[in-house]
């Protein structure tokens, strides 16, 4: 959590899109549950946001669908 956190620092761009629920998402659904591949996202979220949420498949209009379709729905 820390270092999704300190994305929008470590970056030094874009900080409100870093914050987000959305590339948050990204880097976990990439992850795979791997540490390796967590690192990795991370690295591509700093290097450009945008590939990170094209590779994720989070980077259309559907993407809370796709959020929801794999996480499951937000609870209140």
């Amino acid at each position: 959590m820390r270092i999704l956190d300190g994305l929008p620092d470590a970056a030094g761009h874009d900080p409100e899109l870093l914050a987000s629920e959305r590339v948050h998402a990204a880097v976990v659904l990439l992850a795979e549950g791997s540490v390796r591949r967590f690192h990795e996202a991370v690295r591509l979220a700093l290097t450009d946001w945008r590939d990170l949420l094209v590779a994720a498949e989070l980077a259309h209009e559907s993407w809370p669908a796709r959020l929801e379709a794999e996480l499951g729905a937000a609870t209140p």
